[in-house]
C-alpha cells in the first residue's frame, strides 16, 4: 500500500517537521505521494525545464522577499518580454546579436542563481538526502499547475484530498501539528474562542491515538545511509504496518466508532500491544539508531502514532490547521459524503515532533550543524547530477 501525506504551507505547520515525517515514512518501505512546498521546491529544483524561465525567476521573489526588491518580479517580467522579441527575431544587425548574447548571459546567470537558491531553502528543510527519494521515484510529487495562483492551488488540493477520502486506498499521513499535547501548547487552547463563528458541526472533533514506535529523526545521514537504513527498518516496520492496515480495515468493515472502553480500543490493544514492545527495541538496536544518538540534541527523536478520527472531523482539521477555506471544507464534506459515510472513522499515521530550536542546542552541536550545511549542498548536487 501506498501512503499519501499532505503538508501545505500554512502559519499552523512548522517547515522542519515535513522532512522529519517523510524519513520516518521512507523507513517503512513504502512508496507515496507528497504534497507540500517542500516537494514543489524539489520538483522545481530537479526539473527545471518543465517551467518557464519567469516562473523560475518568481521563485526568488516567492522563497526570499526580503532578499531582493519590491519590484524584481515587474523588472524580470519586463526583460523576459524583450527576451521574446530578441529570440523571435531570425536577422539581427550586428549590434543586437551582441546584445541578445548579453541578455543571455544574465539570464543564464540568473538560472543558476535561482538552483541556488532551491538548494538553500532544501538545506534548510533539512532535507537534503529526501532529494534522491523524489528522483529514484520513491517519493511522488503532487502539486499545482498554477503556483502562484491560490484559488487554482486551493482547487486541485481540494480534488485531490477528496478522491483521497473517497478511495480510502491510501494510508493517510497527517501533519505533526495534528497533534498538540496540553503541555506543548504555547497558549492554552480556549474553547469558547475557538468555537466562536464556526458551526455546531465544526465544533467538536473526536480524536484518539495509538503511539507505535519512537524512532530517530536521521537527519545526517546520506541517501545510500538512508536506502541501508530503509533495508534494514522496513523489515523491523512489517509487522506494525500489518498491524495497521488490519486495524484501519476492521475499522472500516465493523463500522466501529471511537468510545473509551469499547471495541475500538480492545481493536488496538489486540492488535499493537503484542508486537511494539519487541519491535521498540529492534529499532533501539539498531546501528543507524546508536549512530543518530549522539547527535540527538540536534536531531530529536519522532514516536510514530495511529490516528484515528471521522472522515468529516479530518476534513475540517486541515481547515482548522489554514490548508484550505472553510467553502473549500464544505465543498470536500459534500464530495465525500455522496460516496460513504463522513462519520465513519478514518484511521492515518501522523508524528509526535518536539523539534528544538538551534538557539538551545550546546555549541558543539551548533558547530555540527554549520559545518554540516557545505556537506548538504554537495549532496544534493551529487544526487541531481547523477544521470547526468
Amino acid at each position: 500500500m501506498e501512503f499519501v501525506f499532505y503538508h501545505p504551507f500554512s502559519r499552523a505547520t512548522f517547515y522542519l517537521n515535513e522532512a522529519v515525517a517523510i524519513r520516518s515514512l521512507l523507513l517503512t518501505g513504502m512508496k507515496g505521494a507528497i504534497y507540500s512546498e517542500l516537494g514543489t521546491g524539489i520538483d522545481d529544483y530537479l526539473n527545471p525545464a518543465k517551467n518557464s524561465e519567469l516562473y523560475r525567476i518568481g521563485l526568488v521573489s516567492k522563497y526570499f522577499p526580503d532578499d531582493v526588491s519590491a519590484d524584481h518580479q515587474e523588472h524580470w517580467e519586463s526583460f523576459m518580454k524583450g527576451m521574446r522579441t530578441l529570440r523571435a527575431q531570425k536577422h539581427l544587425p550586428k549590434e543586437g546579436i551582441i546584445h541578445k548574447q548579453k541578455c543571455e548571459k544574465n539570464l543564464d546567470e540568473k538560472m543558476k542563481a535561482v538552483d541556488l537558491m532551491l538548494v538553500e531553502m532544501i538545506r534548510a528543510f533539512q532535507a537534503t538526502e529526501v532529494v534522491g527519494f523524489f528522483k529514484d521515484n520513491t517519493l511522488a510529487i503532487v502539486r499545482p499547475p498554477f503556483h502562484f495562483n491560490d484559488m487554482k492551488a486551493e482547487a486541485m488540493l481540494v480534488q485531490h484530498i477528496t478522491q483521497t477520502l473517497i478511495g480510502n486506498d491510501k494510508i493517510l499521513v497527517m501533519p505533526s501539528e495534528f497533534y498538540q499535547d496540553k503541555d506543548e501548547l504555547d497558549v492554552p487552547l480556549n474553547k469558547e474562542k475557538f468555537n466562536e463563528e464556526r458551526s455546531e458541526i465544526d465544533r467538536s472533533i473526536s480524536t484518539a491515538f495509538t503511539e507505535l514506535y519512537t524512532i530517530p529523526n536521521l537527519n545526517g545521514l546520506s541517501y545510500n545511509q538512508m536506502k541501508a537504513a530503509i533495508a534494514e527498518f522496513s523489515e523491523y516496520l512489517q509487522p506494525v504496518l500489518d498491524a495497521f492496515l488490519k486495524f484501519k480495515q476492521t475499522i472500516t468493515d465493523e463500522k466501529i466508532e471511537i468510545s473509551e472502553g469499547g471495541r475500538f480500543d480492545s481493536l488496538s490493544d489486540e492488535l499493537f500491544d503484542p508486537i511494539l514492545e519487541t519491535l521498540q527495541e529492534q529499532i533501539n538496536n539498531s546501528i543507524y539508531y546508536l549512530h543518530i544518538l549522539n547527535k540527538k540534541e540536534t536531531y530529536p527523536e519522532t514516536t510514530v502514532c495511529a490516528g484515528s478520527m471521522s472522515f468529516k472531523g479530518l476534513i475540517y482539521m486541515y481547515y482548522h490547521m489554514k490548508f484550505y477555506s472553510y467553502d473549500a471544507a464544505l465543498s470536500i464534506v459534500n464530495a465525500v459524503s455522496k460516496h460513504r459515510d463522513v462519520e465513519e472513522i478514518c484511521v492515518f499515521l501522523f508524528n509526535k515532533t518536539t523539534y528544538e530550536n538551534m538557539e538551545h542546542l550546546s555549541a558543539e552541536s551548533k558547530t555540527k550543524v554549520l559545518e554540516a550545511k557545505a556537506k548538504d549542498d554537495q549532496e544534493i548536487e551529487t544526487v541531481k547530477d547523477d544521470d547526468e
